[in-house]
């Protein structure tokens, strides 16, 4: 069943099981209107989703963070979920701050800014790149712009982490100054900060590209006669990704709370 009306039931042009696999693009041109149906039903749900992964994602910070700061061993479960609730509130307006900075990096980059600065040095109005000399010259600025954007919200989500642990580490509440005092940090010791983060980024996108490539040469050999070994093996192939990201999400926070132990001085009276 797609959205309101059965597979079967559609008339088509297909052979039976030709779009098992996916869905071709004659099939999505006959059926571009049910489509588009079925992706405005699901996108609220899909936002409603997002915005829980999110939420879990701020709880589960805390519990992290909690295990790897927490001096007393053991009871891992019990310190995880105790930190969830404990830095909930702390770690959502950290990410209140995350989303107001990282939509003023998209303005910079997508809007106003980034239109005058290409009006200004190459004379295209409007962000209109049709100007350039070559298509190469377009696709350069192009990739400039897509790069430092990319950059750009990498610093912030890793500036993000380096908050959150600054708040447990000190067990401060200001999110606020506890973002600025990251910032600085940054420019003090950028190398310390960020190396760490940038290890753990080529380890996740080599064991990621590795299962990506895996799971798109299963899913090619997917037809009629396929079996429910290789649906096995597909789901097996996601669900170790997302433990992956699970755990390597931990690891950045366990990196984060070691360089901040080193770095971060002592509040000189507690908060």
């Amino acid at each position: 069943r797609v959205g309101h009306f059965q597979i079967a039931e559609v008339p088509h042009r297909h052979e039976p099981g030709s779009v098992r696999a996916w869905l071709d693009q004659d099939f999505r041109l006959d059926h571009g209107a049910e489509l588009d149906a079925l992706r405005a039903g699901t996108a609220a749900t899909a936002a409603g989703m997002g915005l829980l992964v999110m939420l879990f994602g701020v709880f589960s910070a805390g519990g992290w963070l909690q295990v790897f700061l927490e001096r007393t061993q053991g009871h891992s479960m019990r310190r995880f979920l105790w930190g969830g609730a404990r830095y909930f509130w702390r770690f959502l307006r950290v990410w209140v701050l995350t989303l107001a900075t990282l939509a003023l990096l998209t303005w910079l980059f997508r809007g106003w800014p980034w239109k005058s600065a290409l009006a200004l040095l190459f004379g295209a109005k409007d962000g209109d790149l049709e100007v350039l000399a070559s298509e190469h010259a377009a696709l350069r600025v192009l990739w400039f712009q897509e790069g430092v954007y990319a950059l750009g919200v990498a610093l912030v989500l890793v500036w993000g982490d380096y908050t959150r642990t600054r708040l447990a580490l000190q067990d401060t509440r200001s999110a606020l100054w506890a973002g600025l005092c990251t910032w600085g940090l940054f420019v003090a010791h950028p190398l310390r900060t960020l190396r760490p983060f940038v290890l753990l980024f080529v380890l996740e996108a080599g064991i990621l590209f590795a299962l990506g490539r895996q799971a798109h040469g299963l899913e090619r050999g997917i037809g009629p006669a396929t079996g429910a070994g290789t649906l096995w093996l597909l789901l097996a192939l996601g669900q170790g990704a997302l433990l992956l990201r699970s755990l390597l999400r931990g690891a950045r926070y366990h990196a984060a709370a070691q360089v901040s132990k080193l770095l971060v001085p002592p509040l000189a009276q507690p908060d």
